[in-house]
């Protein structure tokens, strides 16, 4: 049904996000749609020094490498890694696929290693050699491009609170949780929404990237909240999971924990994803009981908004209110307070229209990803959504 100038209609369903075009090709199409690790060596105390063994010894004892830690490194190498099995002999020699690995100590259960220089990513063999015998381990070891100064995880931790007295049905105030691990890339969270601070697009389309396949839920904590799991959906590419009331604390630290991808070790990032604090939205006034006349030239304006970028999506509604003919995407710096969309930035403009208006804040998260280095662009976000009629 169409809108009515004294009731716009109610918001999609309030599983979505604004229209960011994320995750791509786009979770909700209509709807409106972001370190520590624990990754490290096992902590088990070295055993006894190595020696060296008599053949009888040797003939006694078969030599095993039970595993590396941590299982990766950087292509260029350089990284101390322990070797764990045995028994080991001092002279013990370790390759990495065919590169052989500078061995900085020896005792009779681990083999401390500088990681060798690979030419390419991927899985390699680990073997050593010595006086106590040969030993592999099949695909023991990773490697990584750097992803140092790179995106290594998109997504959004997102929450709306709807405003105004105007729906024809009473809105709930919503949240989605979203992410991808990804190839590094040098892409910002914000740049799902416009290609620079202070930039307003129509219709905008965000750069590409290039998802790593998920199979198991992914897991997110943070203080108050626990057991927010997000399911796989291999038609987005990504984790994603509705969120309830409870699951989004504002101002708040959240934790990926055990995360498990296919050809990949388990991921732990402490503070994957930051969410910023309330804010409000002051001009135009959205949250009264009538919905205003909006204009295709509007300036809208905040004030409190802390986090690393203002997000106003704007969308006009087709004739049927069933999808939008025209959406415009900002952003914006918190501190400026305002930021104005112009009548040349919409790609068509019919009065008598709904026009759904977010505004959302955004937190990036200073977070690494612990295997390749790379950022993790998991923002949170705080959404104000009104609407209002074109004129």
């Amino acid at each position: 049904m169409p809108p009515v100038p004294s009731s716009p209609l109610p918001a999609p369903v309030p599983t979505a996000p604004p229209p960011g075009r994320a995750p791509r090709p786009g979770l909700w199409s209509l709807c409106l749609s972001g370190c520590a690790f624990g990754l490290t060596p096992s902590g088990r105390a070295p055993e006894d020094t190595a020696t060296d063994l008599t053949s009888e010894e040797t003939e006694e004892r078969e030599i095993m490498i039970e595993r590396v830690v941590p299982p990766y490194d950087f292509t260029d190498g350089g990284a101390e890694v322990v070797v764990e099995g045995g028994p080991f002999a001092a002279d013990a020699e370790v390759k990495f696929g065919d590169e052989i690995a500078e061995v900085l100590d020896v005792s009779r259960g681990e083999i401390r290693v500088v990681v060798p220089e690979q030419g390419r990513a991927g899985t390699v063999d680990v073997s050593v050699s010595g006086a106590t015998g040969s030993a592999s381990l099949a695909a023991g070891f990773n490697y990584f491009d750097d992803g140092r100064g790179k995106t290594g995880i998109i997504g959004e931790l997102s929450w709306t609170r709807y405003l105004g007295a105007y729906w024809q049905l009473d809105p709930v105030d919503s949240g989605v949780a979203w992410f991808s691990v990804i190839s590094p890339v040098r892409l910002a969270h914000s740049e799902l929404y416009g290609r620079a601070i202070g930039y307003c697009a129509a219709n905008y389309e965000p750069p590409a990237f290039t998802p790593y396949a998920g199979v198991d839920p992914a897991a997110l904590s943070a203080p108050g909240v626990s057991n927010l799991r997000l399911g796989w959906s291999a038609a987005d590419s990504a984790f994603v999971s509705a969120l309830d009331s409870s699951d989004f604390l504002t101002n708040t630290s959240y934790d990926l924990d055990g995360l498990v991808l296919p050809g990949f070790p388990e991921i732990d990032v402490e503070g994957v994803v930051q969410t910023p604090p309330s804010f409000n939205l002051t001009s135009p006034n959205l949250d009264g009981a009538v919905a205003p006349e909006l204009g295709p030239a509007t300036t809208v304006r905040w004030t409190g908004a802390t986090g690393d970028g203002v997000l106003l999506v704007m969308g006009l509604h087709n004739g049927a209110g069933t999808a939008y003919e025209a959406v415009v995407s900002c952003v914006a710096d918190p501190a400026v307070g305002e930021i104005s969309v112009q009548g040349s930035d919409w790609s068509s403009w019919i009065p008598g229209r709904q026009v759904d208006v977010y505004l959302g804040v955004s937190r990036r998260s200073d977070a690494t990803v612990p295997f390749n280095g790379s950022l993790s662009e998991f923002a949170g976000v705080y959404w104000l959504f009104g609407a209002g009629f074109s004129i």
